[in-house]
């Protein structure tokens, strides 16, 4: 195999690479990089490569264990990692928490799953879900992953891993349980587009009471990377009236729809100093029974995957 035909190869399974790096990582960025550094070490490798698994699989066995190696940091969000914040208090500063990041629907690939799957691949990026995965040692992650996601045999998750059948059947095992005990309520599949529209509605022209007004009675918002979160309706419209739409460039907001982990997403402009707009934060909602039951703000993160064409 030539190096243009390698590269065919690796562009061919590149999108759900990458989607299988970041549901390990929760960091797109992270993610970027383990692809970037498993597909070095493939092209390296390649000379060794005698065919006894697919190509897919052997690129999966390196971006997975090049993954485990990178997986130090285990990432969330807010409101799985602090308190409820005093919506009339000033908002923190940014800390050292590796927050999870999102990732745009457009990166994720249909990726195929094997007969094993039991996970679906909208399921697998739901941030719940993800924030759960991150609790997990990085080798109980992978083997979830791969076995309940991607698809693949205890055998052929074990090879990969290198594992034995009943390690990997015994990591599989515990992360299924810690999964199963986080109870939480899946989001609607497909979000009524009225709701959607009001939302874009009452954030445009600022209307604190139509925002509210969609929202379930214990709604959450956070804004990553600050370490904040607000819980509940009265928290929400508190902060937002007396602090968040006091903020400088919360005016002439423009909302752009966009999509990030299966959940509808908006692209936020703002006009700066100049007059000139700039993409300021993605919005990202998790809709449940037709009411808006999170929303998750990532100001200042790089928006250009968001962006539809």
């Amino acid at each position: 195999m030539n190096e243009q035909e390698f590269r065919a190869i690796a562009d061919a399974h590149r999108r759900e690479l990458l989607a299988h790096c970041y549901r390990i990582l929760g960091s797109v960025h992270d993610a970027e990089d383990a692809l970037q550094e498993a597909l070095v070490r493939a092209w390296r490798a390649l000379p060794a490569f005698e065919g006894r698994s697919t190509t897919r699989r052997w690129l999966y066995t390196i971006a997975t264990r090049t993954s485990i190696d990178v997986a130090s940091r285990r990432r969330t969000l807010p409101l799985y990692a602090v308190a409820p914040a005093d919506p009339n208090a000033p908002p923190p500063p940014p800390g050292e928490t590796p927050w999870l990041e999102p990732i745009a629907d457009e990166l994720l690939a249909d990726d195929a799953p094997g007969p094993e799957a039991q996970i679906s691949t909208r399921e697998s990026v739901a941030f719940a879900f993800l924030t759960v995965l991150q609790t997990l040692p990085p080798r109980q992650r992978a083997a979830l992953i791969l076995r309940d996601v991607v698809g693949y045999s205890a055998n052929e998750t074990a090879e990969i891993l290198e594992l034995s059948v009943a390690a990997t059947n015994s990591a599989l095992q515990r992360a299924r349980e810690t999964i199963a005990a986080q109870k939480t309520v899946p989001a609607d599949p497909r979000p009524d587009p009225g709701v959607l529209a009001r939302f874009v509605t009452a954030c445009e022209t600022r209307d604190v009471d139509a925002l509210v007004a969609l929202l379930t009675r214990d709604a959450a918002f956070s804004m990553p990377p600050l370490p904040l979160w607000l819980q509940g309706v009265d928290a929400i419209r508190t902060f937002v009236r007396g602090t968040l739409f006091a903020m400088p460039g919360m005016r002439e907001q423009r909302f752009v729809p966009a999509a990030a982990n299966g959940l509808p997403a908006f692209v936020i402009y703002a006009r700066d100093e100049q007059g000139v707009e700039r993409p300021t934060a993605l919005d990202v909602l998790v809709v449940r029974d037709g009411r808006i039951a999170e929303i998750h703000a990532f100001v200042g993160i790089d928006v250009t995957p968001f962006v539809r064409a």
